[in-house]
């Protein structure tokens, strides 16, 4: 089983504490609905950090969608996609932007 995740830098997510947050055209460049594992259907990404260089894997956990609860997303539109780390201790939103 070999990672082949995109790999992302911590920077380009807003932290609060434990979760991160951006717009998906911040990151365009990235596949963060790419594959994780080359034997697995698992999709996400892994973050490095700026500071420690560590990496943290981040799964698909759902994906939001808006239903016209917003007057800003459309009926049946993608408002966001949430993420958990595999230790499940951070989170990431991506907003559909």
């Amino acid at each position: 089983m070999s990672i082949i995740a995109t790999k992302i830098h911590s920077g380009a997510f807003t932290w609060t504490g434990n979760s991160g947050v951006t717009e998906a055209s911040d990151i365009r460049h990235a596949n963060f609905l790419g594959r994780i594992y080359d034997d697995a259907c698992d999709q996400g990404f892994v973050v490095v950090s700026e500071k420690t260089r560590k990496e943290v894997i981040f799964y698909l956990d759902y994906t939001d969608w808006g239903f016209g609860r917003n007057q800003d997303v459309e009926q049946d539109e993608i408002a966001g996609w949430n993420f958990k780390s595999a230790c499940r201790r951070y989170t990431i939103l991506i907003i559909n932007d």
